[in-house]
């Protein structure tokens, strides 16, 4: 997952890109978080696009309050209180990787990678 994915996923949990202060080999990418304005302005693809380290992704997105469905090979987004089975963010990105996750909240839904299995 992408530095620019993950916070873009976390933005519906304001403290959970907090969370990569919880580890000192995370601590830049929280200093780059507080200036991703700046990181924007600047078109600073080196940062914005690096692969983040799945630990740091799961970790914050343990924060992440958005609940998923998956039906008819699409994943969806989901309020609260659905009668369908949902899945959190950790349990997407584990079984999808993270770049379906902003694809989801950005378009409403993504169709299911095929995995080859």
């Amino acid at each position: 997952m992408k530095f620019w994915e993950l916070f873009s996923v976390a933005r519906t949990a304001p403290d959970a890109m907090l969370r990569l202060g919880d580890m000192p080999e995370w601590t830049e990418y929280l200093a780059w978080w507080h200036d991703r304005a700046a990181l924007i302005r600047a078109r600073d693809n080196a940062k914005l696009d690096l692969e983040m380290p799945d630990e740091a992704c799961r970790h914050v997105l343990e924060a992440v309050p958005n609940r998923y469905w998956i039906a008819g090979g699409t994943i969806r987004g989901v309020r609260e209180g659905t009668p369908e089975p949902t899945y959190s963010a950790v349990e997407i990105f584990d079984r999808f990787g993270g770049s379906i996750l902003e694809e989801v909240d950005e378009r409403g839904s993504a169709r299911v990678p095929d995995l080859g299995g």
